[in-house]
């Protein structure tokens, strides 16, 4: 999908115009400030992919998922995927380290090597040492390169501290298919439940006849971020977010019968909630109605990144170098 960004000049020329021929009209200057606002978070998202190194670490919960009778709250990562829910890494040029749990990963251009505590390290491509599959590798440039090519919308703003310095969070909602590039390049978790029976992109219908495949559609998520950033530096510092989608390519429960065969069952009848007006929000995240997020597979997730351009990547010993073919002097 093809986006465009008007230019920044442009928007604050058409504001003072419009507000020198209505100036008490209400809202009057408010594309100048939505503007400034997502070009300001534009050159933060730049800066941060421009770094040459970075630290971070990652939490997150799979949360809750819609399917009755699957994913469950608290529910036991499933069979060949890793149950870490929190990582720490380094990204330094070219390099990314990451360590889940007692895993530790490195990758280096189109190579990757993987080992399980004190182990050699083995090459791998995707997976980690014992051949289970990372739930979350996030590679921290990707993730900013693709969010400086979008046109935001902010959605809120405020100012906070963290770790007792000053910040300033910007929080947007992405759809379509820039969500969906969040979700498929591994820049965010994937909820309990986003396909029905695994994640191998097919609903496996099983009937008395046999069985029949059924191709799914792209899946349908929002994400919910909240980044906060130094206003001086104009680096991020944490990424707080959350994603929802659709927990199975029908938006409805699925019921499978003792004697074989799927239903496919119909939403229930939900009470319509009150409507409050103003948007909320809650740790810098939109407030959703309790009859929206009961239908949704969920995962919240938290990122912090710290020393900016002076992260160093440390572990390579000689296997991991051969193996990385890293060239001498790294």
């Amino acid at each position: 999908m093809h986006h465009t960004l008007t230019s920044l000049p442009l928007i604050a020329a058409l504001a003072v115009s419009t507000a020198a021929q209505a100036p008490n009209k209400p809202g009057a200057d408010d594309t100048s400030i939505d503007g400034k606002r997502a070009a300001k978070l534009q050159r933060v998202c730049q800066a941060t992919a421009a770094l040459r190194a970075l630290s971070f670490t990652t939490s997150h919960s799979a949360g809750r998922s819609a399917i009755r009778g699957f994913a469950q709250r608290g529910r036991a990562a499933p069979a060949g995927q890793s149950s870490a829910t929190t990582t720490k890494g380094v990204w330094q040029q070219d390099l990314l380290s990451v360590e889940i749990g007692d895993h530790s990963v490195l990758l280096h251009g189109r190579s990757m090597v993987a080992k399980s505590g004190d182990g050699e390290w083995m090459l791998r491509r995707g997976k980690l040492a014992d051949g289970s599959d990372p739930v979350l590798l996030l590679d921290p440039q990707l993730l900013f390169s693709h969010l400086a090519s979008l046109p935001f919308k902010v959605l809120h703003a405020e100012v906070g501290a963290l770790a007792g310095k000053p910040v300033e969070t910007y929080t947007v909602t992405l759809t379509g298919d820039a969500a969906r590039t969040l979700l498929w390049t591994g820049s965010v978790p994937q909820p309990n439940g986003l396909t029905s029976f695994g994640g191998n992109g097919a609903v496996q219908v099983f009937m008395a006849g046999g069985n029949a495949a059924v191709a799914r559609p792209a899946p349908d998520v929002k994400v919910d971020l909240a980044i906060s950033f130094d206003p001086g530096t104009q680096v991020v510092h944490k990424v707080h977010g959350r994603v929802l989608s659709k927990a199975n390519p029908f938006n409805r429960m699925i019921a499978v019968r003792a004697a074989g065969g799927v239903q496919l069952q119909q939403d229930e009848e939900e009470e319509p909630e009150e409507e409050t007006g103003k948007p909320a929000f809650k740790d810098g995240l939109p407030v959703r109605k309790s009859s929206e997020l009961k239908k949704l597979a969920v995962a919240e997730f938290t990122y912090t990144f710290s020393d900016h351009g002076t992260a160093i990547v440390k572990g390579l010993d000689a296997r991991a170098r051969t193996l990385l073919r890293l060239p001498s002097g790294r």
